[in-house]
């Protein structure tokens, strides 16, 4: 298992961690080369953490609900390094707390390569609804 640093704001105060990786994981995309974009957000607030693939047939988001509300949402993630763009998008989440979470998109057709040159990506959370607890009552969950 391997780690990869990642910048985390705590209080205004910017602090080195590392989260850690499974052993397959083939690529690993950090925060800082991850921009986060919002379609219809309901008052959700996320922050990048790290994407990697798992084998060729599985992306994982990585994100952190930095707000106190449960979470609902999907995302659309695009790809992107040299000679290389692919977009790919996710199911809605269940209720998801506040804290470090992670969404997995299986069953990737065609496969993603081993190992992506310069990679970035973008990701588009969107028709994010919240709740305060995951019983309810909602505020907007769609």
């Amino acid at each position: 298992m391997f780690k990869l640093p990642v910048l985390t704001l705590l209080g205004g105060l910017a602090l080195a961690s590392a989260l850690p990786l499974p052993a397959q994981a083939q690529f690993a995309i950090p925060a800082s080369a991850i921009t986060l974009n919002y379609s219809n957000n309901n008052g959700c607030s996320l922050a990048p953490l790290q994407i990697y693939s798992i084998g060729t047939d599985q992306l994982v988001v990585s994100l952190n609900n930095t707000g106190s509300n449960w979470i609902s949402f999907s995302v659309q993630v695009v790809l992107n390094g040299t000679s290389f763009t692919r977009t790919i998008q996710s199911a809605a989440t269940g209720a998801l707390g506040p804290g470090s979470l992670v969404v997995p998109i299986r069953g990737l057709t065609p496969a993603l390569p081993a190992s992506i040159a310069n990679a970035s990506a973008t990701v588009t959370v969107q028709t994010c609804s919240t709740a305060p607890t995951p019983g309810g009552p909602p505020r907007n969950w769609r």
